[in-house]
């Protein structure tokens, strides 16, 4: 049999054979640059659409003993309508591309000052203490009232293409009075970070990263304030 020569003509079969792969090739190029487009679009258009989270108080607070031994109907406080001193209370984090811009927001449909003073509330009254609703500290029905100011409730992210790390705080000042005169004055934080979190992501992940800061919030939060209202309402008691 005579050696095959690359110069030599092909049949009409071998040049079929060649067109078939050549065109199965165009076709799964075509095929992956197809895909790549329609994924790039819909990363682009989850990037450019806002995400809206419901926030309620953490189902589980972290359970904090009173030190006192006042009755619980002496164990009364009063709690302030709450201040919002963020920067932009219109949004509760950015959505980044794959670049690291900001190309939409993160919204609540909650109030977040009432988010958070409903959760120190509820995490107080499973301390034992019995809590009033005031306008403000200077209408409060009680010697001893709260007055908190949410600073910041927020979720940050540090660029990455397809996955960013990204980080919760909730932060909020909290001032207690006892007949009018303050006592106490302290910034609370508590913050959270997911070292995967993606770039294509539901308004649940934001949900969730939000809910486990308010918990490390409470978790800081809860034990020096419950120190503090029970020394305040013994001294309360006394005069």
């Amino acid at each position: 049999m005579r050696p095959f020569s690359f110069y030599e003509e092909l049949s009409s079969e071998d040049k079929g054979r060649r067109s078939e792969v050549r065109n199965a090739w165009r076709i799964r190029r075509l095929g992956l640059l197809l895909t790549i487009i329609l994924g790039s679009g819909h990363l682009l258009g989850c990037a450019f659409v806002d995400r809206r989270v419901t926030l309620t108080p953490p189902t589980t607070i972290p359970q904090t003993f009173s030190a006192s031994t006042s009755s619980s109907d002496k164990k009364e406080i009063s709690v302030a309508r709450p201040q919002d001193l963020r920067p932009d209370p219109t949004t509760v984090g950015n959505i980044r591309n794959g670049y690291g811009m900001v190309t939409a927001s993160v919204r609540s449909n909650t109030d977040i000052p009432m988010w958070v003073t409903n959760s120190v509330i509820q995490g107080l009254e499973r301390a034992g203490f019995r809590v009033e609703r005031a306008e403000t500290v200077e209408t409060a029905p009680t010697p001893v009232a709260l007055d908190i100011a949410v600073s910041r409730a927020f979720t940050e992210h540090a660029p990455g293409f397809f996955t960013m790390k990204a980080k919760g705080d909730v932060a909020a000042q909290v001032e207690v009075y006892k007949d009018g005169r303050r006592i106490h004055r302290r910034t609370y934080a508590g913050k959270v970070e997911n070292p995967e979190f993606f770039v294509m992501t539901s308004a649940n992940e934001y949900q969730t990263l939000l809910d486990a800061a308010m918990k490390d919030f409470l978790q800081k939060t809860l034990p020096d304030l419950v120190r503090v209202l029970d020394q305040a309402i013994e001294e309360s008691s006394q005069e």
